[in-house]
């Protein structure tokens, strides 16, 4: 790939944060006596989420977890009725949330200390023994500058990593995108599992920018860390839970709206449950052999006793074509070619009111289905080290009909997909 002068200068960019943020790493972690510990106790943010639900779900569930800390924003509602809609959201238990390792955190990373008063911080400094850092603004309109804040409160958070108790033993399991790859070339194979010294392949949306910035940056912090590239998230397994704020159930209802869906013949769909990303994460974290037993971690656990790679793809090993999952999507409503379904966006989104918005909601987001028209989205991305290290990802079945309509019928139940009524 060759960078043009646009692509140069947010290289330039790119290469002033990481620098910005890597600042002071040379000094070395603070020299503190490690407390020796049989069970791990997780720092997990964004658990409110949909991914991070998931994610709470597996480590309260863990007898080889003895404490979770689950550190989100300060919202309107207190954080454990927030915490609680989201399980019933997704079809977890609720019951669960009851247990007494369960620590509620309100705080934000970007403000010193964490925003938590100085005893709560110093508590969970020494404490720690892992970080799940999962917790970031999903939006692909905005520029790299706005994710600033993102990737300083990473730092803040690598920061608390390395001055703890337990510093040269805490593990940091940050959250990445395949977004960091979309740019990569296709002739040189497939997007590798490793860290990349450029962001060349990032270069696209401020969200995929910011996501390498903070790879590039926790490599050089000296923790043991691990960057999973993660792909698209679909609705929960159990009950099809999916947020009507993603762009697949935008990119349905306008479909629907439209009245067709874009083909792709050479397009695929490499989609996961968060089921199998939680339990892919999980089992890195806790690969330490002090936290693993058969009875604890057999069911997440991979098969590589090798130390896990500093970055990991989790797409699915074995994608669906494109055309197949729409077609599911589709119903009777026919497929044209995907450049023509984007042309058409374009022209409804000429003088668009409030009211066109909500009925084609993926008007907000043209420059993005604009990029996938172009094929940017086929690139295809190694899985080997995924699949070595997660059980979760070897044996995972692909997408079907029945996952499909599962989702489909958790947007009718709120109300989403109401131009089918």
């Amino acid at each position: 790939m060759v960078a043009n002068g646009t692509d140069e200068g947010k290289n330039t960019i790119i290469e002033e944060m990481i620098a910005k943020y890597s600042e002071g790493f040379d000094g070395g972690m603070v020299d503190r006596e490690t407390k020796a510990s049989t069970r791990a106790v997780v720092l997990l943010t964004g658990s409110t989420g949909g991914l991070g639900t998931h994610l709470l779900q597996i480590l309260l569930d863990l007898a080889s977890v003895r404490r979770i800390y689950a550190f989100n924003r300060r919202g309107r509602a207190p954080l454990a009725e927030r915490q609680k809609a989201a399980f019933l959201d997704r079809g977890l238990d609720a019951k669960l949330l009851s247990s007494d390792k369960l620590v509620y955190l309100e705080g934000d990373t970007t403000s010193q200390n964490l925003g938590l008063p100085l005893d709560v911080w110093t508590e969970v400094r020494d404490m720690i023994t892992i970080v799940i850092h999962n917790a970031w603004m999903l939006d692909f309109n905005k520029t790299m500058s706005s994710f600033e804040p993102h990737v300083k409160g990473t730092r803040n958070l690598i920061d608390l990593a390395r001055q703890g108790a337990n510093n040269s033993g805490v593990r940091f399991m940050f959250t990445s995108s395949v977004g960091t790859g979309l740019g990569w070339d296709s002739n040189r194979g497939p997007f590798p599992e490793e860290l990349q010294l450029t962001a060349d392949a990032a270069i696209g949306s401020g969200y995929s920018e910011s996501k390498c910035v903070s790879e590039r940056i926790l490599a050089a912090s000296g923790l043991e860390a691990t960057s999973f590239r993660i792909g698209q998230i679909t609705g929960s397994s159990s009950n099809g839970a999916w947020a009507t704020t993603d762009w697949v159930p935008a990119f349905v209802k306008s479909s629907i709206a439209l009245g067709n869906f874009p083909s792709d013949p050479f397009g695929v769909v490499a989609w996961l449950p968060p089921e199998a990303i939680a339990k892919a994460i999980i089992g890195v974290g806790l690969s330490a052999e002090e936290y693993t037993s058969p009875s604890s971690l057999s069911y997440i656990r991979g098969s590589s006793a090798e130390k896990p790679s500093f970055a990991i793809n989790l797409v699915h090993p074995r994608p669906v074509a494109w055309d197949v999952v729409i077609s599911s999507m589709a119903g009777e409503l026919p497929l044209i070619p995907f450049v023509n379904w984007v042309q058409q966006l374009q022209v409804r989104s000429v003088g668009a009111t409030v009211k066109d918005i909500e009925n084609i909601p993926a008007i907000k987001l043209l420059g993005f289905f604009k990029t996938m028209s172009d094929g940017a989205a086929n690139v295809e991305f190694s899985t080997a080290k995924a699949q070595a290290t997660s059980e979760s990802m070897r044996l995972l079945k692909p997408l079907s009909e029945e996952d499909v309509q599962r989702w489909m019928n958790y947007w009718r139940e709120k109300m989403f997909l109401n131009c089918l009524q």
